[in-house]
């Protein structure tokens, strides 16, 4: 079995997250998606000024948050999306925020600041394609700022997907489709739960899509 430390980037094998109304959604979107707008760096360094993003965030911990390090509305899908929110509290790990996002303009190459989750070795930046209306993939992973760029290729049974946000860059190009990713910010992960979705995804989808650090 493939050292789990060494996974960089895979699709995750869990049913795919989509919202209990997709009719439902759309008009929370139409109501509340504005464009992100950053008010403080991120832990690695981020800190455009440039709008990159539409969207609205979902806190799950707490029920009145206050802008952080973005300002953009908070929306609380709690009891909108039940369905959803018992799948996401099934995962093995605590999701603290969803942050929809649907970029407008390329996404340059980056590392995300995860200050819960950068510091452990194995891939935990949890990502879902919640919808993605592309004809061909455009997110893309790089090992470093001058490889190559390795675009995401989802199989049809699932929309998440992770990988090693300390050892991969990633970014996304812009065709002028519409497309939103759900971006999870986690902590308190059941590490034996989560090695074994790993290895199962890592089993799953190997000849699809694995960047791993051989």
């Amino acid at each position: 079995m493939k050292d789990i430390n060494k996974i960089l980037a895979l699709p995750i094998k869990v049913p795919k997250l989509e919202p209990d109304n997709w009719d439902t959604f759309w008009k929370i979107w139409k109501e509340n998606a504005v464009g992100y707008k950053r008010l403080a760096p991120d832990r690695v360094g981020n800190n455009g000024m440039e709008v990159t993003w539409n969207g609205f965030i979902w806190d799950l911990v707490d029920p009145n948050p206050k802008p952080g390090m973005w300002d953009v509305n908070f929306v609380n899908l709690d009891l909108v999306f039940p369905k959803l929110k018992e799948q996401i509290d099934q995962l093995p790990f605590k999701t603290h925020k969803i942050l929809f996002q649907s970029n407008i303009i390329p996404v340059a190459l980056h590392k995300d600041g995860m200050k819960l989750t950068d510091h452990l070795p194995y891939a935990c930046a949890y990502r879902s394609m919640f919808y993605d209306s592309n004809p061909n993939p455009n997110f893309f992973f790089q090992r470093n700022r001058f490889s190559e760029k390795q675009f995401l290729k989802m199989p049809e049974n699932t929309n998440s997907f992770v990988y090693n946000n300390p050892k991969i860059y990633h970014g996304a190009t812009y065709e002028g489709h519409f497309k939103i990713i759900a971006h999870f910010v986690i902590g308190n992960i059941d590490e034996p739960r989560w090695f074994k979705i790993l290895e199962d995804s890592y089993s799953e989808y190997k000849d699809i899509f694995v960047i791993t650090e051989e």
